[in-house]
């Protein structure tokens, strides 16, 4: 999703720099100017990576991702009196600055801002606060058999049911059922097989936004919910994650995720000096087995 909002901002910035400085009997611009953009994210409990350091592109220019790197920025991180000193690595995650030291791991309620100076001096700057860590009161249960039939299901029906202790100051919670494997299934059972995996069949979606996803995302007020079997899009292996997220993080992902295609707000992000986001969030994970119904 990086590479999208890339490619948002690159389309921001050219038609701002159209509509002010082109008059009605003018030529059309011809120089770009370049916007940083910074997208991090603090996982409580996590080591500190995948911050990423780009710039948007011009649009009259063949747009190559890993074009927008910026891989010589002078990036900090600060919490209180400690200062955080990240580095650059070249691998597929385009523009990433991490913290070597994988002890160090982001705390939870605590203030954190990050510094980004880039090449030219110019700084880009933004600031979150941690939520508290939260734990799973009803963790997803596993294994789960899909039902044959999922509208009429027997009372009570197979329990789908989660909850998880609240965070205070947060509203919003975003909850994901994720596939990790969508082509092997036979080899997770015991004893293993051969069988292959394969996507649960639902007219409806063959041609909806997002199909190829391997995740469904949704977006909850309450700390439980009953998750429904629509949620699930393949068989075998899944990862159940709810985050507890600051504002800053919903609104990006409702940005970048929930509107086809993505439009991104700089009025929604919080950095300073750039576009894009510094945001954090908490979340508890529970991997689960989805065993197929009858084909």
């Amino acid at each position: 999703m990086t590479k999208k909002l890339i490619a948002l901002a690159t389309l921001i910035v050219a038609l701002v720099a159209s509509t002010s400085l082109t008059g009605c009997e003018d030529a059309a611009p011809t120089e770009y100017v370049a916007q940083p953009v910074v997208e991090a994210f603090l996982i409580v409990g996590e080591p500190i990576r995948d911050i990423r350091v780009t710039r948007s592109q011009s649009v009259t220019d063949t747009f190559r991702y890993r074009n927008s790197a910026v891989s010589d920025a002078d990036v900090k991180l600060i919490a209180g009196d400690r200062t955080l000193q990240l580095q650059y690595r070249e691998n597929d995650r385009v523009g990433e600055y991490y913290l070597p030291d994988t002890t160090v791991l982001i705390e939870p309620t605590t203030d954190y801002r990050l510094v980004v100076t880039m090449p030219d001096g110019a700084i880009v700057s933004g600031r979150t606060r941690t939520p508290v860590q939260i734990e799973w009161i009803d963790a997803p249960k596993t294994p789960l058999q899909y039902p044959l039939d999922t509208v009429q299901l027997p009372r009570p029906a197979d329990s789908l049911a989660l909850s998880w202790t609240p965070a205070p100051s947060i509203s919003e919670y975003i909850i994901s059922v994720r596939s990790l494997d969508t082509l092997e299934y036979g080899r997770y059972l015991d004893p293993p097989t051969d069988e292959r995996n394969r996507r649960i069949g639902r007219f409806w979606e063959e041609n909806a936004p997002f199909y190829d996803d391997v995740a469904r995302i949704a977006f909850l007020q309450e700390s439980s919910t009953p998750v429904s079997w629509f949620a699930f899009k393949w068989f075998g292996r899944q990862e159940v994650s709810v985050f507890a997220s600051d504002g800053p993080f919903v609104n990006w992902y409702k940005m970048t995720h929930f509107q086809n295609p993505p439009q991104y707000q700089p009025l929604l992000g919080n950095v300073d000096g750039g576009l894009g986001v510094v945001a954090s969030a908490s979340v508890v994970r529970r991997e689960v087995f989805l065993v197929k119904n009858a084909p």
